[in-house]
């Protein structure tokens, strides 16, 4: 039975692409692997994957679809490589961030996001600068 679960899991992980963010998914559960979790606490990863992969219809809307490419925009300003989805959900998890993965946040959050990020963005633009206005100096 809990074989038949892991199988699951890893089905919905697959599916919801987020094979990357499988530690992140078992950390709260202080595991590193789905073979130690509990059947209760592999029904509650099963829930919230089948939700993640239900609720694909809100990432087709255009509009959040829209607001994520500008976050990830920002994001990269930020000297971040948004190749990489785990080092994007790294930056993103960071409390002064967002508190959460770039896919739970919903458009209002995204769009405060993208506020954040700009200034944080423009305040390294500005850290640059001065930087090389410095050396220039020396």
């Amino acid at each position: 039975m809990l074989a038949n679960k892991i199988k699951t899991f890893h089905v919905l992980l697959y599916g919801t692409k987020m094979l990357g963010a499988k530690q992140d998914l078992l950390a709260p559960y202080g595991v590193d692997s789905t073979k130690q979790l509990t059947e209760s606490e592999l029904d509650e990863l099963i829930s919230y994957l089948q939700t993640l992969k239900q609720d694909e219809s809100l990432i087709r809307n255009k509009e959040l679809r829209t607001w994520r490419h500008k976050v990830l925009r920002q994001i990269h300003a930020c000297g971040i490589n948004t190749q990489d989805w785990n080092e994007v959900n790294r930056f993103m998890v960071q409390p002064r961030i967002a508190g959460k993965h770039m896919y739970e946040c919903s458009l209002e959050e995204l769009k405060v996001i993208h506020r954040k990020l700009h200034n944080v963005a423009t305040n390294v633009t500005k850290k640059q600068n001065r930087l090389k206005d410095l050396t220039m100096l020396n």
